[in-house]
C-alpha cells in the first residue's frame, strides 16, 4: 500500500490540471435570456504590445432582441471601440456572432482586434444573481474573467 500512496498523491494532483482546472464551469440549470438580458462589465489588462500591459473596461449589453453591443475602452486610447452582433443561449453558454477577440501577431508582435463566433460560459453565481458571465478577449478560457451584471 505504501508503494501506491505517490501515485494517488500524483493523480490528486493532476485532476485539477486540464480544461477545467481551477475554472468555473458553465451551469447545468436552465437558463433563459431574462436571466443574462443586461449590461456586463469588467476591468483587466492585456498586451497590445511586447511586454507594454494596457488596462481596458469591456461592457457587453445583451438586449431581449437578441442583439448585443460590446465596447472596450482601452487606458489612454481616446478611440472607444464598439462590435455588434447577435447572441443566444445553448445550454450553459452564451453564444456571441461576431465578438472582438484579441489575435496575436506574430510578424508585428501585436495584439489586433479579430471579429469571430465566440462562446462565453454562463456560470452559477454566488452571492448575486442566479447566473454570471465568465469569457475574455482570447479564445483560452484561462485568461478569462468573470463579469459583473450592472443593470
Amino acid at each position: 500500500m505504501k508503494n501506491y500512496i505517490p501515485i494517488l498523491f500524483c493523480v490528486a494532483l493532476l485532476s485539477g490540471c486540464g480544461q477545467w482546472g481551477g475554472l468555473p464551469v458553465p451551469t447545468t440549470k436552465p437558463v433563459s435570456p431574462k436571466d443574462i438580458v443586461g449590461t456586463w462589465t469588467r476591468g483587466a489588462s492585456r498586451s497590445m504590445q511586447v511586454n507594454k500591459p494596457v488596462d481596458y473596461v469591456l461592457k457587453l449589453d445583451l438586449n431581449p432582441d437578441g442583439s448585443f453591443l460590446q465596447t472596450i475602452t482601452v487606458s489612454g486610447d481616446p478611440n472607444i471601440i464598439h462590435q455588434k452582433g447577435t447572441w443566444k443561449i445553448n445550454g450553459g453558454y452564451l453564444e456571441l456572432s461576431d465578438a472582438l477577440v484579441e489575435e496575436w501577431d506574430q510578424t508585428t508582435k501585436t495584439g489586433k482586434w479579430k471579429a469571430e463566433p465566440t462562446r462565453f460560459f454562463i456560470i452559477d453565481s454566488y452571492g448575486g444573481p442566479t447566473f454570471a458571465i465568465f469569457g475574455g478577449l482570447f479564445g483560452d478560457p484561462d485568461s478569462w474573467i468573470g463579469f459583473d451584471k450592472i443593470r
